[in-house]
C-alpha cells in the first residue's frame, strides 16, 4: 500500500510539472513563415546583393523557412560566417552576434561583429568537445572571445542588434504586431543551392514602420545546416509515467 501511495505521489508530481512547463514556458520554434515581402526603399536591392554573392537565388521567392542552424560538421564545429555588405544608415552602428536557446524566456546571445564591420569582414566560430564557443577575426571589427557556454553548436540563430532594436532570425522572437502575430520577420534566409552556404538578410527597423528592403545587413554564413522540430513538452509527462511504470514492475517483484 505504502508503494502505491508513492507511485501515486510520483504520478501526481509529473502531471504538475508538466502542466507547470506547458503553463510558464514557451518552446522556441526554430522556423518561420515564408515568404514575405520586400520593400523597395530606393538604396541597393536585396537581389543586387544576392547577385553579387553568387547565389543564385530569388530574393522574393527563394525564402527559406528555417530561423535556427547547427553546424554541419560533428567534430569540432568550425564556421566561418562573412559580413558581405552593410548598406544601412545606420550601418556602423549594427552588431551581428549568434543566440541560442529552447524557451522564449531564457535565450542566450553573443555579439560577433562590432557596428565597424564592413564588406569582406571575416569571423570565425569554433567550439570545443566541452561545448565552449570561441570567435576569432580582426579586433577592431570581431569580438573575439573564448570559453563563452550557452550557444549550442548543434541548435542556435543569429541576430541584429542597432539604434532600431535587437531582432532575432526566429520571428516568434521579435515583437508582435499588426499583420504579424507570431513576431515580425526581420531575417530572409537564403541558401545556395547543393551547399550549406547560406545569406542572411536582416530588416533593421520596427514594424510597421520599417521599409521592409531587408538589406541593412546581408551576411554569409558557411558550414551549417537548419535544425529539426523541437521536442514537445508532452515527452516530459511521457518520460515520468514511463519512469512511474519501471518503479511499479520493479517494486512487483
Amino acid at each position: 500500500m505504502r508503494f502505491r501511495k508513492g507511485l501515486h505521489v510520483l504520478l501526481v508530481i509529473g502531471a504538475l510539472l508538466v502542466a507547470s512547463s506547458l503553463a510558464m514556458a514557451d518552446p522556441i520554434d526554430p522556423f518561420n513563415t515564408r515568404p514575405v515581402p520586400i520593400g523597395v526603399s530606393g538604396e541597393t536591392t536585396l537581389q543586387t546583393v544576392l547577385n553579387s554573392m553568387g547565389m543564385g537565388v530569388n530574393a522574393a521567392t527563394d525564402q527559406q523557412t528555417a530561423g535556427m542552424w547547427g553546424s554541419s560538421t560533428l567534430l569540432y564545429p568550425t564556421l566561418a560566417p562573412t559580413m558581405i555588405v552593410e548598406y544601412a544608415g545606420n550601418g556602423p552602428s549594427n552588431i551581428f552576434g549568434i543566440w541560442s536557446g529552447t524557451d522564449t524566456l531564457d535565450v542566450t546571445v553573443q555579439n560577433i561583429f562590432k557596428g565597424a564591420a564592413t564588406g569582406g569582414s571575416v569571423a570565425t566560430l569554433s567550439w570545443d568537445l566541452a561545448g565552449l564557443l570561441t570567435i576569432t577575426g580582426d579586433p577592431a571589427l570581431v569580438y573575439n572571445v573564448s570559453g563563452i557556454p550557452d550557444i549550442n553548436p548543434f541548435a542556435f540563430g543569429f541576430y541584429i542588434d542597432g539604434p532600431g532594436g535587437l531582432y532575432y532570425s526566429v520571428d516568434q522572437l521579435n515583437e508582435v504586431t499588426a499583420g504579424y502575430p507570431s513576431g515580425a520577420p526581420h531575417l530572409l534566409a537564403y541558401r545556395k543551392a547543393g551547399t550549406s552556404d547560406w545569406a542572411l538578410a536582416f530588416e533593421d527597423l520596427p514594424f510597421p514602420g520599417t521599409d521592409h528592403d531587408y538589406n541593412d545587413m546581408v551576411v554569409r554564413v558557411e558550414s551549417i545546416v537548419p535544425v529539426p522540430e523541437p521536442a514537445t513538452l508532452t515527452l516530459l509527462g511521457t518520460g515520468l509515467i514511463g519512469l512511474a511504470g519501471l518503479v511499479r514492475r520493479k517494486f512487483k517483484k
